[in-house]
């Protein structure tokens, strides 16, 4: 009987993860919709940022931007050296866009200011900036009732 019921239960999650939404190559930012209104939507993005741990650099509820100051990251996922990550959230009409910038000043590796963008490698793992925000944006839209999240490509 436990045999039974511990096949049932890896079914089931497995039949979730399965339904996840594949991270298209090429996407560079990440579309919320949701049903709440801007002023709501904004509040409710900023506060979940700083929960995040992001700190606030720039926001204006009048032209709907939100924009963190760079956070390090030393590993997640295919990030294996430190690299500085920072989000920008623009709203309107209950939708939010969700975009990074990254900078790396590691040996052999240096950027500045460069778009997150989900550049998939051979293996097929996207970029781990990409993947980051990803996580970030996937669970800040699993605190909303109704929202939906898409991928942009340009």
């Amino acid at each position: 009987m436990k045999l039974f019921f511990c096949l049932a239960i890896a079914f089931v999650f497995r039949s979730f993860a399965g339904k996840a939404q594949t991270i298209p190559s090429g996407a560079d930012a990440i579309e919320v919709t949701t049903t709440l209104a801007d002023s709501t939507l904004f509040e409710s993005v900023q506060a979940y940022l700083e929960e995040a741990g992001f700190d606030i650099e720039v926001a204006s509820e009048e032209e709907g931007t939100i924009t963190t100051q760079y956070q390090t990251v030393t590993e997640f996922k295919t990030i294996r050296q430190p690299v500085q990550i920072r989000i920008t959230a623009t709203l309107e009409n209950g939708v939010v866009v969700f975009k990074g910038q990254v900078t790396s000043r590691n040996a052999g590796n240096t950027y500045e200011n460069e778009p997150v963008v989900n550049n998939e490698s051979l293996g097929g793992i996207g970029n781990g900036a990409f993947l980051f925000l990803d996580e970030v944006v996937n669970r800040y839209a699993k605190t909303l009732d109704q929202a939906t999240v898409e991928y942009n490509i340009p």
